[in-house]
């Protein structure tokens, strides 16, 4: 399962440099076409803090919350749209997304 995001660990540089308002999560580096999380409205630059309860502190977090789902389970994403500063929960139904985007 997949969400359908290119996800970059967040490191005390990167808050640091520029100066974001979380210290763990994981920075969409870019959203795939025609998946879950574009359809929910996740945006590149966002930072994803929880899938459901569970914290997500880098990408092996996501990565291990996401191999225990199915195809087509919703899950609530929480996170940070950095471009206003808003905190965001959304719902997104996971489905299997190749790394390419196409089903």
């Amino acid at each position: 399962m997949t969400l359908g995001i290119t996800p970059v660990d967040l490191d005390v540089e990167l808050v640091r440099q520029f100066n974001l308002p979380v210290r763990q999560g994981i920075i969409v580096r870019q959203v795939w076409s025609d998946t879950p999380a574009e359809r929910s409205g996740i945006l590149q630059g966002d930072i994803i803090t929880r899938l459901n309860d569970t914290p997500v502190t880098n990408s092996g977090d996501l990565r291990r919350f996401l191999r225990g789902r199915r195809g087509n389970e919703t899950v609530t994403v929480h996170g940070i749209h950095l471009t206003n500063g808003a905190t965001y929960s959304t719902r997104v139904q996971l489905e299997e997304v190749t790394i390419s985007g196409h089903r």
